[in-house]
C-alpha cells in the first residue's frame, strides 16, 4: 500500500505527535508502553478498523512476555534513552529475535514477523531468508517516514494469507463471489445480439474451446445441477454457461 493511501486513512502527523508527546513525558518503560499503546489503538488501529488484534503483556510458549503482539507484529517498548548506545540496541534486537523465534515456532515462519522496538526512537527487526540473518533497521527518529513503516505493518494485519483454505472459501464454485460473477457473465454472454462482433468472438471461442477439450453442449444438458448451482434456471444456454465458468477461473488465475 502506498504512503498516500495510508495517509488518507490515518493522520500520520497526529500519530507522530502522539508518539512524541508520550515519550517526552515518559519516565519509565511502563510509561512508554501504556501511552504509546494508546496512540496505536486510537490513532492507527481504530481508523483502519482493525479490531481485537492487540495482546499486551502476552506470554509466549517459551514463557517469555512480550510488551505487545499485533498479529505478526511484535512490539517491545523501552524507556527513553534505551536506544542510544550500541550495547542497548544490540540487547533489544536480541530480545526481539528471541520473541519472534518463540512465537513463530519454525524457521519457515520467521520472515512473516516484524519486530518493532519503540523508545524515544523506533527500530525494526526482520529475518532475511536470503541471507539467513536478522536485519536491524534504525533506530530512527520518530518522524513521518518511520511511523508510516509501522502503520504499513499494522495495516497488513487485515490481509488474508495466500493459502489453500482462504482460496477455497473465497473462490470455490459455491462461494458467493463465484456464483455472483458467473451469473453476471452468463447474463451478458447469453443475450448477445446475433451477428454482433461480441457474438462472433464468442462463437470463435467456443470452437477453439471444443477443439481443445472435446466439449459438447449436449453433455452439459445432462447435468442440470451445474446451472442451478449458479442460480441459472429455465432454458439454459450451455455454451454461454461454460464460457462464463471458464472466464471466471481464467480471471482468477490472471489476478
Amino acid at each position: 500500500m502506498s504512503s498516500r493511501v495510508i495517509a488518507s486513512q490515518v493522520d500520520i502527523d497526529g500519530v507522530v505527535v502522539c508518539f512524541k508527546n508520550s515519550v517526552v513525558r515518559a519516565r519509565s518503560e511502563e510509561d512508554v508502553r501504556v501511552w504509546v499503546s494508546r496512540c496505536i489503538e486510537d490513532e492507527i488501529l481504530e481508523p483502519l478498523a482493525i479490531k481485537e488484534v492487540g495482546r499486551y503483556e502476552y506470554t509466549l510458549v517459551s514463557g517469555a512476555r512480550v510488551d505487545a503482539l499485533y498479529g505478526h507484529v511484535i512490539i517491545e517498548y523501552k524507556a527513553p534513552g534505551k536506544l542510544s548506545s550500541q550495547s542497548d540496541i544490540q540487547k533489544a534486537k536480541e530480545q526481539v529475535i528471541k520473541y519472534i523465534m518463540s512465537e513463530a515456532g519454525s524457521k519457515d515462519e520467521y520472515a512473516r514477523y516484524l519486530g518493532v522496538i519503540i523508545s524515544d526512537k523506533i527500530a525494526f527487526v526482520r529475518y532475511d531468508s536470503r541471507s539467513d540473518s536478522w536485519i536491524l533497521r534504525g533506530p530512527y527518529d520518530i518522524r513521518r517516514e518511520t511511523v508510516i513503516k509501522l502503520v504499513e505493518a499494522l495495516r497488513d494485519l487485515t490481509r488474508k494469507s495466500l493459502d489453500v483454505e482462504h482460496l477455497l472459501r473465497d473462490f470455490e464454485p459455491k462461494s458467493q463471489l463465484a456464483v455472483r460473477l458467473v451469473r453476471i457473465l452468463y447474463g451478458k454472454a447469453a443475450n448477445l445480439e446475433k451477428g454482433s462482433r461480441a457474438w462472433l468472438l464468442l462463437r470463435d471461442w467456443m470452437r477453439l474451446f471444443s477443439q481443445a477439450t472435446g466439449y459438447k453442449p449436449e453433455e452439459l444438458e445432462e447435468l442440470p445441477r451445474l446451472a442451478s448451482e449458479y442460480g441459472i434456471c429455465g432454458d439454459v444456454n450451455h455454451d454461454a454457461l461454460i464460457f462464463s465458468i471458464n472466464t471466471y477461473y481464467a480471471l482468477l488465475l490472471k489476478l
